[in-house]
Protein backbone atom coordinates (compact mmCIF):
# COMPACT_ATOMS: atom_id res chain seq x y z
CA UNK A 1 0.00 0.00 0.00
CA UNK A 2 1.18 3.59 -0.60
CA UNK A 3 2.53 6.01 1.92
CA UNK A 4 0.18 8.26 3.87
CA UNK A 5 2.54 11.23 3.50
CA UNK A 6 1.06 14.21 1.71
CA UNK A 7 2.55 15.70 -1.43
CA UNK A 8 3.84 18.61 0.67
CA UNK A 9 5.55 16.26 3.13
CA UNK A 10 7.17 14.33 0.29
CA UNK A 11 8.34 17.59 -1.28
CA UNK A 12 9.85 18.73 2.02
CA UNK A 13 11.59 15.39 2.52
CA UNK A 14 13.11 15.75 -0.95
CA UNK A 15 14.29 19.30 -0.18
CA UNK A 16 15.85 18.18 3.08
CA UNK A 17 17.69 15.33 1.33
CA UNK A 18 18.91 17.52 -1.52
CA UNK A 19 18.68 21.27 -0.78
CA UNK A 20 19.32 23.62 -3.70
CA UNK A 21 21.79 26.28 -2.60
CA UNK A 22 20.77 29.79 -3.58
CA UNK A 23 17.19 28.91 -4.53
CA UNK A 24 14.46 30.59 -2.49
CA UNK A 25 11.40 32.83 -2.73
CA UNK A 26 11.35 36.62 -2.68
CA UNK A 27 9.95 36.42 0.85
CA UNK A 28 12.94 34.40 2.01
CA UNK A 29 15.43 36.83 0.43
CA UNK A 30 13.67 39.87 1.91
CA UNK A 31 13.68 38.24 5.37
CA UNK A 32 17.34 37.35 5.00
CA UNK A 33 18.24 40.89 3.91
CA UNK A 34 16.18 42.47 6.69
CA UNK A 35 14.03 44.46 4.30
CA UNK A 36 10.96 44.99 6.50
CA UNK A 37 8.98 47.04 3.95
CA UNK A 38 9.39 44.39 1.24
CA UNK A 39 8.52 41.61 3.70
CA UNK A 40 5.31 43.45 4.67
CA UNK A 41 4.33 43.90 1.01
CA UNK A 42 4.96 40.26 0.19
CA UNK A 43 3.12 38.99 3.29
CA UNK A 44 0.05 41.05 2.43
CA UNK A 45 -0.51 38.94 -0.68
CA UNK A 46 0.89 35.57 0.39
CA UNK A 47 -1.17 32.64 1.65
CA UNK A 48 -0.32 31.06 5.00
CA UNK A 49 1.06 27.81 3.60
CA UNK A 50 3.54 29.74 1.41
CA UNK A 51 4.68 31.90 4.34
CA UNK A 52 5.60 28.68 6.18
CA UNK A 53 7.04 26.94 3.14
CA UNK A 54 10.31 25.10 3.36
CA UNK A 55 12.35 26.76 0.65
CA UNK A 56 14.34 24.75 -1.92
CA UNK A 57 17.49 25.73 0.01
CA UNK A 58 16.21 23.85 3.09
CA UNK A 59 15.11 26.73 5.35
CA UNK A 60 12.05 28.91 5.92
CA UNK A 61 11.72 32.68 5.81
CA UNK A 62 11.57 32.63 9.62
CA UNK A 63 14.88 30.76 9.75
CA UNK A 64 16.47 33.42 7.54
CA UNK A 65 15.20 36.36 9.60
CA UNK A 66 16.21 34.72 12.88
CA UNK A 67 19.64 33.58 11.69
CA UNK A 68 20.55 36.96 10.20
CA UNK A 69 19.35 38.86 13.29
CA UNK A 70 16.31 40.74 11.98
CA UNK A 71 14.19 41.00 15.14
CA UNK A 72 11.43 43.19 13.66
CA UNK A 73 10.81 40.69 10.88
CA UNK A 74 10.84 37.77 13.32
CA UNK A 75 8.32 39.66 15.49
CA UNK A 76 6.12 40.32 12.46
CA UNK A 77 6.21 36.70 11.32
CA UNK A 78 5.56 35.24 14.77
CA UNK A 79 3.12 37.68 16.29
CA UNK A 80 1.13 39.05 13.36
CA UNK A 81 1.22 36.15 10.91
CA UNK A 82 1.53 33.26 13.37
CA UNK A 83 4.07 31.34 11.33
CA UNK A 84 4.96 27.82 12.39
CA UNK A 85 7.84 28.04 14.83
CA UNK A 86 8.48 24.31 15.08
CA UNK A 87 9.64 23.79 11.46
CA UNK A 88 13.15 22.35 11.14
CA UNK A 89 15.59 23.28 8.42
CA UNK A 90 18.02 21.06 6.50
CA UNK A 91 20.32 21.06 9.54
CA UNK A 92 17.51 19.80 11.79
CA UNK A 93 17.24 23.13 13.64
CA UNK A 94 14.26 25.34 14.38
CA UNK A 95 14.42 29.09 13.78
CA UNK A 96 14.65 29.53 17.56
CA UNK A 97 17.77 27.38 17.60
CA UNK A 98 19.22 29.36 14.68
CA UNK A 99 18.47 32.77 16.25
CA UNK A 100 21.41 35.16 16.14
CA UNK A 101 20.62 36.92 19.43
CA UNK A 102 18.92 36.41 22.76
CA UNK A 103 16.52 39.23 21.84
CA UNK A 104 15.26 37.15 18.91
CA UNK A 105 14.98 34.00 21.05
CA UNK A 106 12.83 35.96 23.49
CA UNK A 107 10.36 36.70 20.68
CA UNK A 108 9.60 32.98 20.53
CA UNK A 109 8.59 32.91 24.21
CA UNK A 110 5.20 33.94 25.46
CA UNK A 111 5.41 36.43 28.29
CA UNK A 112 4.50 35.18 31.77
CA UNK A 113 1.55 37.58 31.89
CA UNK A 114 0.20 36.41 28.52
CA UNK A 115 -3.56 35.86 28.58
CA UNK A 116 -3.77 34.15 25.22
CA UNK A 117 -7.12 32.42 25.59
CA UNK A 118 -8.35 34.43 28.54
CA UNK A 119 -10.14 37.64 29.22
CA UNK A 120 -10.69 39.75 32.31
CA UNK A 121 -14.24 40.59 31.29
CA UNK A 122 -17.34 38.55 30.68
CA UNK A 123 -18.38 40.90 27.88
CA UNK A 124 -16.14 38.97 25.47
CA UNK A 125 -18.20 35.79 25.89
CA UNK A 126 -21.70 37.07 26.65
CA UNK A 127 -22.87 36.28 23.13
CA UNK A 128 -22.17 32.60 23.80
CA UNK A 129 -24.78 32.47 26.54
CA UNK A 130 -27.21 35.13 25.42
CA UNK A 131 -30.94 34.89 24.74
CA UNK A 132 -32.36 31.38 25.12
CA UNK A 133 -30.93 30.52 28.55
CA UNK A 134 -32.06 33.76 30.17
CA UNK A 135 -35.39 33.81 28.35
CA UNK A 136 -36.15 30.25 29.37
CA UNK A 137 -35.52 31.01 33.05
CA UNK A 138 -37.89 33.99 32.89
CA UNK A 139 -40.55 31.94 31.09
CA UNK A 140 -40.41 29.16 33.67
CA UNK A 141 -41.44 31.57 36.40
CA UNK A 142 -44.57 32.50 34.44
CA UNK A 143 -45.81 29.00 33.70
CA UNK A 144 -45.40 25.37 34.64
CA UNK A 145 -44.15 24.06 31.29
CA UNK A 146 -41.70 21.16 31.27
CA UNK A 147 -38.19 22.42 30.51
CA UNK A 148 -36.67 21.77 27.11
CA UNK A 149 -35.38 18.17 27.44
CA UNK A 150 -32.92 18.59 24.59
CA UNK A 151 -30.97 21.22 26.52
CA UNK A 152 -31.51 20.12 30.09
CA UNK A 153 -31.80 16.37 29.53
CA UNK A 154 -34.53 13.87 30.09
CA UNK A 155 -35.95 14.22 33.56
CA UNK A 156 -37.76 10.90 33.99
CA UNK A 157 -37.21 7.19 33.30
CA UNK A 158 -39.80 6.94 30.54
CA UNK A 159 -38.29 9.84 28.56
CA UNK A 160 -34.80 8.41 28.98
CA UNK A 161 -35.90 4.98 27.68
CA UNK A 162 -37.74 6.51 24.69
CA UNK A 163 -34.59 8.43 23.76
CA UNK A 164 -32.49 5.27 24.10
CA UNK A 165 -34.84 3.33 21.80
CA UNK A 166 -34.83 6.15 19.24
CA UNK A 167 -31.05 6.24 19.35
CA UNK A 168 -30.78 2.46 19.00
CA UNK A 169 -33.15 2.49 16.03
CA UNK A 170 -31.16 5.19 14.28
CA UNK A 171 -27.88 3.39 15.06
CA UNK A 172 -29.19 0.04 13.81
CA UNK A 173 -30.62 1.68 10.68
CA UNK A 174 -27.21 3.17 9.92
CA UNK A 175 -25.60 -0.26 10.35
CA UNK A 176 -28.04 -1.81 7.87
CA UNK A 177 -27.38 0.90 5.27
Amino acid sequence: MGSNASVEEKNEASILRNPQQGEASDLYWACRAGNLKTVQQILASTIYIDINRLEPNGSTALHAAAFFGHAEIVRLLLHKYGVMRHRRNRHGLTAYEEAATEEIRQLFHRSSNSRRFCSDTTADAEHLFASTVGEQAEDEDDNDEVPNDWVIGANNEKAIRVNQIRGDNIYNKDLRS
